[in-house]
């Protein structure tokens, strides 16, 4: 653009016909260099861009303005129908990937844009997220941050299943012998298998503990040094720290017992 490039003058973006200097969410200050950088608006539609002048103890003046027309994105979101509670799901994506934009997992027919069971930055695509621990109906959405605010961009259904857990393990160990856990259930990192003392309810003060690798259906783990008798559990986390032991299986330590062959 030219003019006269004033300390406080702008550029916006306003819906046709709109003769308001104040309350538009898209603009940029020139003093910030040329060529300007604005942000476009969300919703497409027909817009005006215009060159405002302000001078501090004056009306703000429109010095110029060019039609400009907001064309509609292609959004799409990729992912499985159903998945269990608490599992990591890959969701492909398509859409503007602007700064701000975000894909979260919320409870079908929520419209807020803000604490969603799941959530994060397009970071990757597909996008992983750790689904929440309490089954039902959700809803995938691309959330586009546009300078009107948050927008919710495209959804899509998504029916989140019971986890189903199995725990594999010797029955009776040796105290202190090293031994290998297989599991089924909700792959994610921030889930784990611990060996805690009979009816504990608690997530913390277990006797020893091994994160989930996704990619591995095992664990290794060392039994407690003193005889006795434990439970063997796995708790699953999400997103927002909310936790479940999803099962909880017996384990006997006795002196004598036989260590486990090759740790297993």
């Amino acid at each position: 653009m030219t003019g006269p490039l004033n300390p406080l003058d702008y550029i916006d973006i306003i819906e046709e016909g709109g003769t308001r200097t104040n309350s538009v969410q898209s603009y940029s200050y020139l003093r910030d260099g040329l060529p300007a950088q604005i942000r476009v608006p969300v919703a497409p539609g027909r817009y005006t861009l215009r060159y405002v002048e302000e001078i501090e103890g004056r009306a703000p003046r429109i010095l110029a303005s060019q039609p400009l027309e907001v064309t509609d994105l292609t959004y799409a979101l990729t992912a499985p129908e159903t998945a269990m509670a608490g599992s990591t799901l890959s969701i492909g994506w398509t859409g503007p990937n602007a700064q701000g934009d975000y894909i979260d997992v919320i409870e079908a027919g929520a419209t807020r844009t803000n604490s969603a069971a799941a959530d994060d930055y397009l970071t990757a695509n597909p996008l992983p997220l750790i689904l929440p621990l309490t089954p039902g109906a959700y809803e995938i959405r691309y959330i586009a941050e546009g300078p009107e605010g948050r927008v919710v961009a495209m959804t899509r259904p998504l029916t989140v299943t019971p986890p189903m857990v199995t725990l594999t393990a010797p029955a009776t160990l040796a105290p202190g012998a090293e031994f290998t856990v297989q599991w089924q259930g909700p792959a994610n990192p921030r889930s784990w298998i611990d060996i805690v003392v009979p009816g504990n309810a608690e997530f913390s003060g277990e006797l020893t503990y091994a994160y989930l690798d996704p990619a591995s259906p095992q664990v290794t783990l060392y039994a407690p040094t003193e005889a006795g008798s434990y439970e063997l559990r796995f708790v699953a986390e999400d997103m927002r720290m909310n936790r479940q032991v999803l099962a909880r299986v017996p384990l006997s330590v006795a002196a004598g017992a036989v260590a486990p062959s090759d740790g297993k």
